[in-house]
């Protein structure tokens, strides 16, 4: 579960083509990646899993807990 917002708690994902590969916790909610061209990419994230991209994204991201 996430945890709750101002929680001050972080999950470090890896990201594959828009899709979370590893999440170090189960992640539900949203998340604005910035790409390492600079380029941010909003997703939509499911247990750790990316339900839907504006952009696909390969990479790392570290996500605020909601």
């Amino acid at each position: 579960m996430p945890l709750p917002l101002g929680s001050g708690a972080y999950y470090t994902c890896s990201i594959t083509a828009g899709n979370i590969t590893f999440c170090a916790a189960p992640y539900t909610g949203r998340a604005v990646i910035q790409q390492l061209n600079g380029v941010y990419a909003s997703c939509l994230i499911e247990l750790g899993q990316v339900k839907f991209c504006n952009l696909p994204y390969t990479g790392r991201a570290v996500i605020p807990a909601w």
